[in-house]
């Protein structure tokens, strides 16, 4: 439940001064002015994604961006002769942005993951370190901008990843220390560091010794294996323990990478042709007018048929249909223009399959089959692999689990679920079930969008990180806890939960949860759990590189969940060995004289040790368990926040919250930097200030924070005013992350005295409004009213407040006796905020005694002149004894006549008698008149009237 908590200005508000808690520089602040308020920024985001879904029928996921699919994008660009329509600069810099001056050679993500990757578990294909530099260098040539890199620097970068043994070039500076998979070159890497020195090189003139022995290493690899499968056909390299395309070898992008390598040198007559034009022909359909890519049937037929259609002109290939090819391609473009995967994968399709199109629809001469029309339809269809700063591989159809997951969740925590349509997220969902074997059992990584294909071309670094993780921080692998959790949650949130357990056993998927804990005492990973059930035959090795802290934590959120789900008891039953698990948290924890973090083995950097101290505490909650000492983490936010990084923001948050810990958060910062890390172009948000990332999760640690954090109400208005007069009020709702409550908020200032007043709001999202308060009895000396907040229609919260009302009255009076008469003047002012004025409902009268006794009540008559009230009487004495007057004056808003005066005579006297009560001595004038004492009194004075 969000509370409310209220604070009130009743003067001027200063400059918000910020805590020492919060070691900030108030340089972060940017001006919001001309910005749109947070609430309206996710209100849009929420609308924009429901669009997004109505175009699409699916969620746009952008995926990291890469030099590879960066290259393929401007390849395809520029071959269409469409580069204009895109910023160059921007890819340029994006480029540039890439290159590490440590390294003095590009790194993105799939470096790291290269550098990562061990050979005996997994290998992924095309991106070696030599690569990416290619595609890298390729793109500045592409945009014109090699001048902005050197050159030679990079030339001798892509000669120092050759191998002057084998002849070709491997993935990365040659070391004979290498790892055997690493030291393999490869004909892929060989060929794009043949392009690119091609055309760094002036010429080749200095290297005939490494042209002949590319050119033999080529041959080298043209298989002589009398089999159709095999025969003439070329291997991407000559280790057989590796895989190095994922991909039956030889292929039709192995024998691509060795003639167009030879084409460079102008050396194809060195291969056996009629023995490559043998394998063409075996991979030629002629019935259906299309290349296989290798044995595998209907894998990437569409790339291989451009592929095997410009490689046959080059060798000479007479016994194939070009025109029936040509057809077959332009016949199988998907809704987009681009092309599939393949004839056996429609509805998938990857970057890499319309760049190799392309590429060899260029090379043969024939894009001419394609009309200004198609080449329109092609390079709009790339949007779908934009990612902010670049271009991915991999298409933004393909949404990731966890980011449907932070939709869902934003959508329910905003009340709108009934705008999602449930029924098709809960087929997508459900078909991401999986059941590896009769053990294993979750959900894959990405909503899965075509139910024939389950495999890639290209590996995504988001779903695809197997390996060391010494330089790469993705951990999310396709087989995860985290994927399961997060299905499990969005399924109950679209209250599909139950028709998914119809059909699929629940217990199953919690034994494979539960049996995936790691329970090898000798590994320092005892007692956590794998990020999924693997098959028995891995390696207690390779088993230790699918655990990480976070796995873990899902693991034991997902136990917990549906042992309460399916009523089967406390989670500590169900765990299979909780002690070990306990004890690797507790060797963990880092504890100093004043601090205290989880030190997992991944801790990258201060948000992932933010991130897995929230799952310690979470865990040892969950696992019943007093493990840490609050204040010594509190002290560890407190020196460790940081206002640039939205993660940082909401793990603190998120501690803060579970341990109630009281910290003061300086709400402005972590505003701005909302509107900072926007992105209207990705209707979602970047992880920091600088923009470098945008991850799947922030639009639910921001819509978390926004609802569940408590609401502060800030006001500022005059508690005691002067009556006829305005009060200006300032109000402003805000919390952690909103400067608004919401887009629709409306303020108002409700009184049964003023009636309702609608304040504006203003363009910092604060409400303003002016509160005139009329010169009326019911107004004095209290007005009462609410300040209260609405969502459109809906009341949110209503608070009671009072406003003190004043005023000044001036007055002055003149008395006189001639003989048994007396006279009578009095003259009053209100001075409220509107000045000196005068007042209808005031009321003046004398009270007359004789020897103390009442005997008469005289009222004066009043008139109004300008801003006074003007009160006359004249009484008569008749009787003998002495007389007392008092004269009172009923202002017509205090609650109790004031006395103005008291003065004593009597009948024969000819002077007035005024007893010293007055606050002032009275002036007393004698002026002599015919036969007669003319007596004069006078006196003003301001009383001040507060409520």
């Amino acid at each position: 439940m969000m509370l409310i908590v209220f604070s009130a200005f009743f003067i001027s508000k200063t400059s918000t001064q910020l805590s020492a808690e919060q070691y900030i520089s108030k340089d972060n602040i940017i001006s919001t002015s001309d910005l749109k308020s947070n609430s309206k920024i996710i209100e849009d985001i929420l609308d924009g994604w429901i669009a997004n879904y109505s175009e699409n029928n699916y969620f746009s996921q952008e995926y990291i961006p890469s030099l590879q699919g960066t290259f393929y994008a401007l390849y395809i660009f520029e071959a269409l002769d469409k580069l204009d329509i895109i910023n160059q600069t921007n890819i340029g810099n994006y480029v540039l942005d890439q290159f590490n001056d440590d390294y003095n050679f590009f790194i993105d993500d799939y470096v790291n993951r290269y550098m990562d990757q061990n050979y005996n578990w997994e290998f992924y294909p095309l991106t070696s370190i030599l690569e990416i530099n290619c595609y890298a260098i390729l793109t500045l040539d592409i945009l014109d901008q090699l001048d902005k890199i050197n050159t030679e620097d990079m030339i001798q970068f892509i000669w120092s990843c050759y191998d002057s043994n084998a002849g070709g070039f491997i993935g990365q500076t040659y070391d004979p220390n290498l790892e055997e998979g690493f030291k393999t070159a490869t004909l892929d890497n060989t060929y794009y560091a043949v392009k690119t020195l091609d055309i760094l090189m002036e010429n080749w003139n200095a290297y005939t010794n490494e042209i002949d022995a590319i050119i033999n290493y080529i041959n080298d690899l043209q298989n002589t294996i009398p089999e159709p499968i095999f025969f003439g056909g070329f291997l991407n390299d000559n280790n057989s323990e590796l895989d190095s395309l994922k991909i039956f070898e030889p292929n039709i992008l192995s024998s691509y990478y060795a003639i167009k390598t030879l084409e460079i040198f102008n050396m194809i007559g060195t291969i056996r042709i009629d023995d490559i034009n043998q394998y063409f022909d075996f991979l030629y359909q002629e019935e259906h007018n299309y290349f296989e890519f290798s044995v595998k049937i209907g894998y990437a037929n569409f790339a291989a048929t451009s592929i095997g259609l410009d490689l046959s002109i080059i060798t000479g290939n007479t016994n194939i249909n070009e025109t029936a090819l040509l057809e077959f391609l332009i016949d199988n473009r998907n809704e987009f223009g681009i092309w599939d995967i393949s004839t056996s994968y429609y509805n998938s399709h990857e970057l890499i399959d319309t760049f190799q199109i392309i590429r060899s629809l260029r090379e043969s001469q024939n894009l001419n089959i394609l009309t200004s029309i198609d080449k329109i339809k092609i390079t709009n269809a790339l949007n779908m692999y934009k990612s902010y700063k670049g271009y991915a591989f991999t298409s933004n159809k393909l949404t990731k689990q966890e980011f449907l997951y932070s939709i869902i969740e934003s959508f329910d925590l905003y009340d709108r679920i009934s705008d999602l349509d449930i029924h098709e997220l809960y087929k997508k969902i459900e078909f991401s079930y999986y059941k590896l074997n009769n053990e294993s059992c979750g959900f894959y990584s990405y909503i899965n969008i075509n139910e024939n294909y389950n495999q890639y071309r290209t590996y995504p670094v988001e779903h695809f990180n197997f390996g060391e993780h010494n330089h790469l921080q993705e951990i999310d692998y396709i087989y995860s806890h985290k994927n399961v959790y997060m299905a499990l949650k969005s399924l109950e949130i679209l209250y599909k939960l139950d028709d998914f357990e119809v059909v699929n056993n629940l217990e199953e998927l919690l034994n494979s949860t539960i049996n995936s804990q790691f329970l090898q005492e000798s590994s320092e990973k005892f007692g956590l759990f794998l990020s999924y059930l693997p098959p028995n035959f891995f390696s207690i090795e390779r088993k230790e590189k699918l655990i990480f802290f976070e796995h873990a934590y899902y693991a034991v959120k997902t136990i917990e969940y549906l042992s309460q789900y399916l009523n089967l008891g406390n989670i500590s039953q169900m765990i299979l060995d909780k002690t070990a698990l306990i004890t690797y948290l507790v060797k963990n924890i880092v504890e100093t004289p004043t601090t205290m973090y989880f030190n997992d083995s991944y801790n990258f950097n201060i948000e992932n040790t933010l991130q897995n101290t929230y799952f310690l505490i979470d865990m040892s909650d969950i696992l019943g368990e007093s493990l840490i000492d609050a204040q010594k983490i509190r002290t560890f936010i407190l020196e460790n926040i940081d206002y640039t990084n939205i993660k940082n923001i909401y793990y603190c948050y998120k501690i803060n919250e579970i341990l109630s810990l009281d910290i003061n958060f300086n709400f402005n910062l972590a505003q701005s930097l909302v509107k900072v890390i926007y992105s209207e172009q990705s209707n979602n948000f970047y992880l920091t200030s600088d923009h470098e990332r945008i991850d799947s999760e922030i639009l639910y640690w921001i819509c978390y924070m926004a609802k569940n954090n408590d609401l502060e109400i800030n006001m500022e208005f005059e508690e005691n005013i002067l009556i006829h007069s305005e009060n200006f009020f300032n109000i402003s709702i805000n919390n952690i992350i909103l400067e608004d409550y919401s887009p629709y908020s409306i303020v108002k200032f409700e009184s049964d005295q003023l009636g309702t007043i609608l304040l504006n709001k203003q363009e910092d999202n604060s409400f303003y409004g002016i509160i005139s308060i009329p010169l009326d009895s019911s107004n004095y000396p209290v007005v009462y009213g609410n300040i209260s907040l609405y969502e459109g229609t809906l009341p949110i919260f209503t608070k009671n407040i009072s406003i003190q009302t004043s005023y000044s009255l001036d007055y002055s009076y003149n008395i006189t006796k001639i003989g048994d008469s007396i006279s009578v003047e009095l003259n009053s002012s209100l001075i409220t905020g509107y000045g000196r004025e005068a007042f209808s409902e005031k009321e003046a009268f004398l009270e007359i005694y004789i020897n103390e006794a009442l005997i008469r009540t005289e009222s004066l008559s009043m008139t109004e002149e300008n801003s006074w009230n003007e009160f006359l009487t004249s009484y008569k004495m008749s009787q003998s004894g002495d007389y007392t007057f008092k004269l009172f004056l009923d202002d017509g808003l205090a609650s109790e006549p004031l006395e103005i005066t008291v003065f004593e005579t009597n009948h024969n006297e000819n002077v007035l008698i005024n007893p010293s009560t007055l606050m002032m001595p009275l002036g007393i004038f004698m002026i002599g008149m015919p036969g007669s004492l003319f007596v004069y009194t006078t006196y003003r004075k301001n009383k001040n009237k507060l409520g």
